[in-house]
């Protein structure tokens, strides 16, 4: 939510990534709200990932062309954000990006327009009431919430974005949001994948718990990473505005 945990807190989870995906993994500890809201943190983010991409001699990191974007729930956000800006400013973008349960709206009350704010903002862990109260210490006014740093999805361009997986969860507020902006990337031309992961709540996979959908969601990551993600670009049968389902083993 830009506001709580911190590198500690996502070491463990960190460390599964580095070995489930076989990739080095470099987490930004970025500063958070309320005390540094918008754009500190964004700024931070993007930082480190202009200097890996786009100044490589300053880090000393090799193959920056290679890097891959990732980010899970404000961690997405941040991510998409990142991405939209680097080609807004005509530079090196991410080879490719991973967005689990993106923010990718401003507004998370009875206005929002994506049913799943109602539907499961109540009984999953994350509400709707404490998504708006993060948003709302990221960036206090809302009209500021609206640009496309803060609500990816209220840029005017998705052109010329990285190829993207976005992996939402069934019963995350968040679901409909993060599989509307992959819809929106893709109409606009880039590689997209989206999967809806069921069965599962917000932040599952940086869950206390190794289970059969997390390992599911490794190896689609890896499979997507490496080139080898069977299917092909489109949605297949399914309606232009579903995802893919990602499902478990009961």
């Amino acid at each position: 939510g830009w506001v709580t945990r911190s590198i500690d807190t996502y070491t463990r989870g960190c460390i599964q990534l580095a070995d489930e995906l076989g990739r080095t993994i470099l987490a930004v500890d970025y500063l958070k709200a309320p005390e540094n809201p918008f754009p500190a943190g964004f700024e931070d983010c993007y930082r480190v990932t202009d200097v890996l991409i786009n100044q490589p001699e300053l880090s000393g990191i090799t193959g920056a062309t290679e890097l891959i974007l990732m980010g899970n729930s404000a961690g997405g956000n941040l991510a998409a954000a990142v991405s939209l800006r680097l080609r807004n400013e005509g530079k090196l973008l991410p080879k490719k990006q991973i967005l689990i349960n993106p923010v990718t709206f401003w507004n998370h009350d009875e206005r929002s327009p994506f049913p799943s704010v109602e539907e499961n903002g109540y009984d999953y862990g994350l509400t709707n009431k404490k998504m708006q109260e993060y948003m709302e210490m990221y960036e206090p006014e809302e009209a500021a919430r609206q640009s496309p740093y803060i609500s990816p999805i209220m840029t005017d361009d998705f052109s010329n974005q990285p190829e993207t997986l976005i992996i939402t969860s069934e019963f995350d507020p968040l679901r409909d949001e993060g599989e509307a902006y992959g819809h929106l990337l893709k109409d606009a031309g880039n590689k997209v994948r989206i999967f809806r992961a069921q069965d599962t709540v917000h932040n599952y996979i940086f869950g206390p718990l190794t289970t059969d959908i997390v390992t599911k969601s490794y190896h689609l990551m890896k499979g997507f990473l490496d080139n080898s993600l069977k299917g092909s670009d489109s949605l297949g049968k399914k309606e232009k505005n579903q995802a893919e389902e990602l499902g478990s083993t009961r």
